[in-house]
């Protein structure tokens, strides 16, 4: 029998994805797009494909708090994240079974 000679950490592991809107990158034609980015104070969302209307959408700080969620009914939603601190966050669209996730920074001009 083998025994390592060092530890094997044994505690679940955590794996997160980010995906952005680079077209060049992604062939998905039914990818959101998330402009601008960065923002000052909102940014808009748009969602090519009509069956995916009625989708939702939820802003995480980088400590992983829900900041904003939200219903997107129509192919454009602007969000507004004005009087909340400039940074990193992460916006996390459902549509229907899929997620996507995109860094999104809000920054002072």
């Amino acid at each position: 029998t083998l025994t390592p000679s060092f530890p094997i950490e044994t505690s679940p592991v955590s794996y997160s994805c980010l995906v952005t809107s680079s077209p060049a990158i992604f062939s998905d034609k039914n990818i959101p797009d998330v402009f601008p980015n960065p923002f000052e104070n909102e940014f808009q969302v748009d969602i090519k494909n009509e069956a995916f209307l009625k989708s939702y959408y939820m802003i995480f700080d980088v400590e992983g708090n829900v900041i904003l969620s939200g219903e997107i009914e129509s192919s454009s939603k602007k969000i507004n994240l004005e009087g909340i601190s400039s940074g990193m966050y992460i916006l996390q669209l459902t549509l229907r079974e899929k997620k996507y996730f995109y860094k999104v920074i809000k920054q002072d001009y």
